[in-house]
């Protein structure tokens, strides 16, 4: 799999979210360059984030503040989630976080998970997509419906759930952040 992003790959994903925060397109493209019609990119960066810093007053004044914002095709999939650290420190269990991340850990299921929240398929097409075996199949299937990530249809097919798409967008994004963003030094 190609880990590097194009110029025209990361302009999309801006366009994307310049017409969800603004309505309309801000920036304009070709093949190379990106040139600036209303907002340098940073101060819309600086927009968003100045936004986001609102959310502080309905927390601690030393805690940190975490927003998971996932905006997807269909409404009914997008979310917004804030929390703080505090409230995760205070009210999660480190044993079901560590079944969770166990779960995520095979990178086998992060495949299921990834191919499911494209398509709904059947078990036989999963094997076929994936190339595992029945058996193998059967039992990544199982764990991942345990806890929440795919359910099995009243039509025989399996589908990611909201929860195993935001899973494995939160898994996608952290590594993202880790690759792109070392030492606090973006690379594209």
């Amino acid at each position: 799999m190609n880990n590097k992003i194009t110029i025209n790959q990361l302009l999309n994903r801006i366009e994307k979210l310049e017409q969800t925060v603004f309505g309309e397109k801000i920036l304009s493209t070709t093949a190379t360059t990106v040139t600036n019609n209303n907002l340098q990119l940073t101060e819309l960066m600086s927009v968003l984030l100045a936004e986001a810093n609102k959310l502080k007053q309905f927390f601690s004044q030393n805690d940190t503040i975490i927003m998971q914002t996932i905006i997807n095709e269909q409404p009914s999939k997008s979310s917004i989630q804030v929390t703080s650290f505090s409230t995760l420190y205070e009210e999660e269990n480190d044993n079901d976080l560590a079944a969770i991340c166990n779960v995520l850990s095979s990178k086998q299921r992060l495949v299921i998970i990834r191919i499911l929240a494209k398509q709904d398929l059947s078990s036989g097409e999963l094997m076929k997509a994936t190339n595992m075996a029945g058996g193998h199949m059967h039992h990544h299937l199982k764990d991942l419906q345990n806890k929440g990530f795919v359910v099995k249809q009243d039509n025989g097919k399996y589908a990611a759930t909201d929860f195993g798409l935001n899973a494995y967008l939160t898994v996608a994004s952290l590594n993202r952040k880790q690759r792109y963003n070392i030492n606090g030094a973006t690379k594209l």
